[in-house]
């Protein structure tokens, strides 16, 4: 492990507005992969930046993204154009690897970031903690597609992390999901852990953190750091 330096950021977005974002890096020399880290849709709580800082320890520039500076719920086509900008502003670091950028996220942002990897070649991975494939109250003009119904148009390998006892995102449309896209030959893998509810990575996450499960949520973690040395082979 490296020390870490996290810094503050004003990050261009769509239609001339403005993001925000955390980003830690390793502090050392070289470019490095880099991860930006959606959070859920409580905001983008010191938890998030914990996870982040965690990955840059571990070499992996960890980024966090703050999608709810517009408002709280951006309509998803805005935001997956926020994400693409925010990954041109990476891929222009010094310590970034522009060939490296992937994109992850918790319940709605892992959310965002399969929507992202289905409609923009902006990142080169994905790392989805329980997020959700089908929204529960179907599609509409700020949400017009399912994650499911984009399946095709996937251009990345993922890793999907879940509880088998989410009630938020039923697990059936997980599996349901992982089923079309090994259908249509995708490249992606599926982490399933038992008796696990919904935000269980998260220590401030659903129900003030009564869901979370510190056994599983580290193992998702090295899952997570695990999938991504081997797609960009570092580490």
């Amino acid at each position: 492990m490296v020390n870490v330096i996290t810094t503050e950021v004003a990050l261009p977005a769509a239609e001339g507005a403005t993001t925000q974002a955390w980003i830690s890096r390793p502090d050392a020399p070289g470019r490095f992969p880099a991860l930006v880290l959606l959070h859920g849709i409580g905001g983008p709580g010191d938890h998030y930046r914990a996870a982040a800082e965690r990955f840059a320890a571990e070499g992996i520039v960890g980024v966090v993204f703050n999608w709810m500076m517009r408002e709280k719920d951006p309509p998803d086509p805005i935001l997956v154009a926020d994400l693409s900008h925010c990954a041109a502003y990476l891929k222009e670091l010094p310590y970034v690897d522009s060939a490296r950028v992937a994109i992850g996220g918790y319940c709605r942002g892992g959310t965002l970031a399969l929507l992202s990897l289905s409609q923009s070649a902006a990142y080169s991975a994905g790392v989805i903690f329980h997020g959700l494939p089908v929204y529960r109250d179907g599609t509409n003009e700020r949400r017009p597609f399912h994650g499911y119904d984009l399946a095709e148009n996937v251009h990345a390998p993922m890793l999907l992390i879940h509880g088998a006892s989410d009630t938020t995102c039923p697990i059936d449309d997980v599996y349901r999901y992982a089923t079309r896209l090994n259908e249509l030959g995708k490249h992606f893998e599926l982490k399933v852990y038992s008796g696990t509810e919904h935000a269980f990575t998260m220590p401030g996450g659903g129900r003030g953190g009564s869901r979370y499960h510190p056994e599983n949520a580290e193992d998702a973690f090295q899952e997570g750091l695990g999938f991504l040395r081997r797609v960009f082979r570092s580490g």
